[in-house]
């Protein structure tokens, strides 16, 4: 496989970026394809900057800080909903690809 002119075998080292739902598919795709050294990456947190958001105050006059709760039920329920759907289509998408033979 070439990229811009690079050539990338099937033992070349990489590291595939993505979200922890699609890790597994994600996984299985590289594999059927050959690729034998590589690791995924599913998750980043960038390191706490001096800047925190405790600290910083807006140059706006009139600007009035959200008080939002985010330990509120009904938004933790719609959050694990909206992880829970998104695994359900994960697995289907996953039988699709078995099923055409792509993993």
């Amino acid at each position: 496989m070439k990229l811009d002119g690079t050539v990338i075998r099937h033992d070349t080292s990489l590291l595939v970026v993505t979200s922890r739902l699609h890790s597994k598919r994600t996984a299985m795709c590289f594999r059927k394809s050959g690729f034998s050294n590589f690791r995924l990456m599913t998750s980043y947190e960038a390191q706490r900057s001096p800047l925190a958001r405790s600290n910083r105050r807006s140059a706006f006059p009139s600007f009035k800080a959200n008080e939002k709760d985010y330990e509120d039920p009904l938004n933790r329920l719609r959050w694990g909903l909206d992880d829970t759907i998104v695994a359900l289509r994960e697995i289907l998408a996953i039988g699709v690809y078995r099923y055409r033979g792509q993993v």
